[in-house]
């Protein structure tokens, strides 16, 4: 019998690159049509064209490496550029149903540590994520042995101009996380380390660590109030805030400014939630990236906090949000009680989301009858109530509201269900944001975020102090137990996102500077670079020395 003509490995790489093509467009089209958002249609169809371009430039490569006049060799490189192509499009078919979520905060995922990507899959994908990778593996292979399709010139030609137009489109920073993540570390290369990389073992440090502790004895006897709500707002600027929010007329601030007070010089110290949180619960500004490798730092959350501090006051303490998986929650052990959307029951008729596990919520105001009930069943109690609308962008994609619209109509509805309960001439207020745009780590008004007190007694007015974060336990013994007000700070530290190690410095009068670890280089000038790196690298040292006493 007759045995069939060996197949030319040029074409086998071809086909295999134009059938893995066909599939991540179809990832594409359904991620485009989920997020049910015009303007995502445009950066999914770049997104593809560059994964085009990334699966032709492969193939093409290797389809001239098997004009080796070694046989042998030939299909050596045959098989290689499958396995590569095959390889590449598993990585590509990752992100197409999370490019709303990159476009919010591109990073480099070339500079991603092996903790980090194993927080973002185990926490933040979830296994069952990874199908469409599992997909393109057979896609892949299938198409290296079925030779019914045949990809000849005329594919190549008409494929030409789509390789053109990525081409062009590379003017711009990607949507492409691969193309993107190769931009940034090309550009890089070109500019010279500013200083040293931090040292996260120093001996012999001397900085302080955050804030001097509340003494929350007197709260027991001398509490002004008998229930303190945080409402945490997620990702709000303080720009934005007072935009949107304070000027609003008929607003929730308009009707009850006549008993509320506003910081608008308050600053978050990380980029992130979870590390915002623990600076605003225990004073202690964790200088490391919030999702790499977190359990580096979890020691931290048992210092002396504000939860601790009331429930032994007598305040019972919940932390709620409506996440459908929270793995990041501040002070694990001190809380009464910890709640997510599995323990709010039947939530027909809420605003959902679940694109991926990390985004996976239902709307902040279904929490709002639990938040209540637990305050009624106890005469204390102390609510911090992280809020999840604003997260991804699939919030405003899909109920039109602003995250701030949102928030002015989460506060007014737990404000009249607390006046329902008889709690509101009971209850202070406090109403602060986590961070800013996680996308913008080197500028300093991204850290500027909301502070707003309300509550019968307070002061109304506004208080230009320069404070932080690590202020927030001070504050609230302020207004709770008429302790004196926390001094104005001269300078406040940041942390930028996990995505990159980024730090800096803003000081009262307004100069700033932010360094990128990995290079070394300024993103933004103002003060002394080895000054910046000096100040941090001190508070590194002492936070290690404190909480991390193995790594001495």
């Amino acid at each position: 019998m007759t045995q069939p003509a060996a197949e030319n490995p040029s074409a086998v790489l071809w086909r295999s690159a134009v059938v893995l093509a066909a599939f991540l467009l179809l990832l594409h089209v359904v991620a485009a049509a989920e997020a049910r958002d015009p303007r995502i249609i445009v950066p999914h169809g770049v997104a593809w064209l560059h994964d085009l371009a990334i699966l032709m430039l492969l193939a093409g490569t290797f389809a001239m490496l098997t004009r080796l006049r070694w046989r042998a060799a030939s299909r050596i490189v045959r098989l290689a550029g499958c396995g590569v192509l095959v390889a590449t499009a598993m990585l590509l078919a990752l992100y197409p149903r999370m490019l709303q979520v990159f476009l919010a905060a591109p990073a480099n995922f070339l500079e991603t540590d092996a903790a980090a990507a194993g927080t973002f899959v185990r926490d933040y994908l979830g296994v069952q994520a990874l199908w469409p990778a599992t997909v393109a593996l057979v896609v892949g292979l299938a198409s290296c042995r079925v030779r019914s399709l045949r990809v000849g010139r005329r594919w190549l030609i008409a494929g030409a101009p789509l390789f053109l137009l990525s081409v062009v489109a590379l003017g711009r920073d990607s949507p492409n996380p691969v193309v993107f993540g190769l931009q940034d570390s090309i550009r890089q290369l070109w500019v010279p380390r500013a200083v040293p990389r931090i040292k996260t073992a120093v001996a012999g440090a001397t900085s302080p660590l955050g804030s001097p502790a509340i003494d929350w004895n007197s709260a027991s006897r001398e509490a002004r109030y008998e229930h303190v709500v945080l409402a945490v707002l997620e990702g709000v600027t303080a720009s934005d805030f007072e935009a949107g929010f304070i000027r609003r007329e008929q607003g929730f601030f308009a009707r009850h400014q006549q008993h509320a007070r506003y910081f608008d010089r308050h600053y978050s110290t990380n980029l992130d939630s979870y590390t915002a949180l623990v600076a605003m619960t225990t004073s202690v500004q964790v200088p490391f990236r919030a999702y790499a490798a977190p359990e580096r730092y979890a020691s931290v959350n048992d210092a002396p906090n504000i939860v601790r501090g009331l429930r032994g006051a007598g305040f019972r303490g919940l932390f709620i949000s409506t996440y459908e998986h929270q793995p990041f929650v501040p002070n694990p052990c001190d809380w009464d009680k910890v709640l997510d959307r599995g323990d709010l029951g039947d939530l027909k008729g809420w605003t959902s989301l679940g694109s991926n596990r990390m985004e996976a919520a239902t709307e902040d105001r279904a929490a709002l009858p639990t938040v209540v009930d637990f305050m009624r069943a106890g005469s204390r109690s102390l609510v911090l109530a992280e809020l999840v609308f604003g997260h991804s962008p699939e919030w405003r994609a899909k109920t039109g509201l602003t995250p701030v619209d949102y928030y002015d109509r989460y506060l007014t509805d737990l404000w009249a269900k607390l006046t329902a309960a008889g709690l509101a001439s009971r209850t202070l207020l406090v109403v602060i944001s986590d961070h800013g745009d996680r996308s913008r780590s080197s500028d300093p008004e991204n850290y500027r975020v909301p502070l707003l007190i309300v509550g019968e007694g307070v002061e109304p007015g506004e208080d230009r102090a320069f404070r932080s974060h690590l202020d927030l336990q001070a504050i609230v013994a302020h207004f709770l137990v008429s302790t004196a007000m926390p001094a104005a700070r001269s300078a406040v530290t940041f942390v930028g996102s996990t995505e990159r190690w980024i730090y800096g410095m803003l000081i009262k009068s307004g100069e700033h500077a932010f360094i990128d670890d990995n290079s070394g280089r300024l993103l933004s000038e103002g003060l002394p670079a080895a000054e910046v790196h000096a100040a941090f690298q001190a508070h590194v040292s002492a936070f290690v020395m404190a909480f991390q006493p193995g790594q001495r």
